[in-house]
């Protein structure tokens, strides 16, 4: 069992005086059994939309066709935000209809990770997938067979890669092999969703392994564009190396180390990526100063020096 934050807890129990279901659910269930303290909380409950804004007025509908409301801590001093939506059930493949059910299982089995369906009521601990097994091995697993999880949704190849950088798991060989063979299917997704799940991905806390498999498995391409990641010359290929081993020791911050990441590489191929990640902005803006004007990369080939180098010079 996860101990509840107060919010989440009186979130749920409102919901069971009703006579409904109710459990918080997903990475946040994950992430408390890993011993972490997340502060993004989803609960999930047979409630309808209707039932929801009527027990929780204060809340800020999310999705009306999705069925999502969101709440802030008003009270707490760790600003935990709850999102609260209907239990949904995976719709027929090509069905872009919305499909609600009264099963938290059929809820669960939608999902893309064992480790991400997971549910607690409080008094229920519901795993139907063997997430916490998978979690205790550190092991992302999907739920379903991971080639054709890919095949429908190749961002999830990002995702799994997320899960190993925010928590340092290892794929299953499945979803190795699944990501492998679908990795090309990253072509159709959109730049900017590359780009927001790079950011994450290198802002994790174990961003050097998840670098590591991106090199390794061929990922390059997709997550940085073929004008960076097939035209490196030897210089930027060991620098890389050195990025990726190295990373996990700066802040665990995203826009910073892909500062750091952009510096290895030519300034051209620098402004490639960001344009091919599609960032706009501030970020776009900053990203943009450190191609043109951040120092070489390519002096910091020891730990220390990395270590300084990141210290000096990583964007603020």
């Amino acid at each position: 069992m996860v101990k509840l934050p107060k919010q989440v807890k009186e979130i749920i129990r409102k919901l069971k005086d009703k006579g409904f279901k109710a459990y918080a659910a997903g990475p946040c269930i994950r992430d408390s059994l890993h011993g972490m303290k997340p502060l993004d909380w989803d609960v999930i409950t047979n409630a309808g939309l209707d039932v929801l804004k009527e027990l929780f007025p204060e809340a800020k509908v999310l999705s009306e066709k999705l069925s999502v409301i969101r709440l802030y801590d008003q009270e707490g001093e760790d600003d935990i935000i709850t999102d609260v939506a209907s239990f949904r059930k995976r719709a027929p493949e090509g069905s872009q209809e919305t499909l609600f059910t009264d099963d938290v299982k059929e809820e669960l089995a939608r999902r893309d990770f064992t480790v991400n369906a997971l549910a607690d009521s409080g008094v229920e601990f519901v795993d139907e997938f063997g997430g916490r097994s998978d979690l205790q091995a550190k092991l992302v697993r999907t739920i379903e067979n991971a080639d054709e999880l890919f095949k429908r949704e190749p961002l999830k190849i990002l995702k799994a890669l997320r899960i190993t950088a925010e928590l340092g798991y290892d794929l299953s060989k499945e979803v190795y092999e699944a990501v492998i063979s679908n990795r090309q299917l990253l072509s159709k997704v959109p730049n900017k969703r590359i780009g927001r799940e790079m950011l994450a991905i290198v802002g994790g806390e174990h961003a050097g392994k998840a670098m590591n498999m991106i090199v390794d498995m061929g990922l390059l391409e997709y997550v940085l564009g073929d004008t960076a990641a097939n035209h490196l010359t030897s210089r930027e290929k060991s620098d890389l190396i050195t990025f990726c081993n190295n990373c996990s020791k700066s802040y665990p911050i995203g826009e910073r180390r892909m500062g750091c990441l952009l510096s290895i590489l030519s300034t051209k191929k620098a402004l490639s990526v960001i344009d091919y990640l599609e960032y706009e902005g501030d970020l776009k803006q900053h990203l943009t100063d450190v191609a043109k004007d951040m120092p070489s990369f390519h002096f910091a080939q020891q730990p220390q020096q990395y270590k300084k180098f990141i210290y000096e010079h990583e964007p603020m």
